[in-house]
């Protein structure tokens, strides 16, 4: 695949995942009066890589959102031999405290990837639903694409994943 191709690919990535940021955004001009800011904490893994259980990706999340649903949200994650962490611009469907949710997410991040001594910068793009049918308890489930903007050794970063989340707001 071309690097042309590929930048055509982060393009459209980002602006689907912006464009479901906005979309629910749009749906609630002004938040409702009891929407609240959310704060949350994940543990999250891959279910469908292949191989050993300690080779797939798995790893930290965390964010913060004001009432409208934007904000900023971080991960840390770890595949056994290449180390991941990333911050950026996080938007969530804004809910009702203690309320049962379906929150789409949507986030594009900047991140470091390390192997061993080599390191890349990374863009990250994804989205996803949380599910909060308990509480301050829930689950999600996210897409993400991560694309390597400077070599990793002798080679791009390129993955996509699909993370299953266990989460805790409050």
């Amino acid at each position: 695949m071309s690097d042309r191709h590929s930048a055509r690919r982060i393009v459209a990535w980002m602006l689907a995942a912006l464009s479901l940021g906005s979309t629910a955004a749009a749906q609630t001009p002004d938040p409702p009066t009891q929407a609240t800011g959310l704060a949350f904490v994940s543990v999250f893994g891959t279910a469908f890589e292949k191989g050993d259980v300690s080779g797939r990706p798995r790893g930290l999340a965390g964010g913060a959102t004001m009432a409208n649903g934007a904000g900023v949200g971080a991960r840390w994650g770890t595949d056994g031999s290449l180390d991941y962490w990333s911050i950026g611009f996080l938007q969530v469907m804004p809910s009702i405290r203690g309320a049962k949710t379906l929150q789409p997410t949507a986030a594009v991040a900047l991140g470091r990837a390390t192997r061993g001594d080599d390191d890349a910068t990374c863009l990250e793009v994804g989205g996803g639903v949380d599910v909060f049918l308990a509480g301050p308890i829930g689950l999600g489930v996210d897409l993400r694409y991560v694309h390597g903007l400077t070599d990793l050794g002798a080679e791009k970063l390129r993955q996509r994943y699909v993370s299953f989340a266990l989460l805790w707001r409050f």
